[in-house]
């Protein structure tokens, strides 16, 4: 998923804080299926880096989650576009 976001209006240790709440951060098996974080500036590799560190300090497992810098950005095929809205309106959700 591709995050596109203001700085003026939320910060990016926010949306950091947000993702790394919810995502998988210890993906083991196929790589499509990991998580990762690809960061624009040397700022965000550092901000990334010490949140995980935090987080590895009272994780259980390890910590897996890539980190790396964004290249170009490609879509996926139309057919994973807004996926949930098409599995919400599939399955009545």
């Amino acid at each position: 998923m591709k995050v596109v976001y203001d700085p003026a209006v939320v910060r990016y240790d926010d949306l950091l804080e947000r993702f790394l709440g919810e995502a998988n951060l210890h993906t083991a098996g196929k790589p499509q299926y990991a998580s990762a974080v690809w960061t624009h500036t040397p700022e965000q590799t550092a901000a990334v880096n010490a949140a995980l560190a935090k987080v590895a300090e009272g994780a259980t497992r390890p910590v897996t989650l890539k980190v790396a810098r964004a290249g170009e950005w490609t879509d996926a095929e139309e057919y994973h576009q807004h996926y949930i809205q098409k599995m919400q309106a599939k399955r009545g959700w």
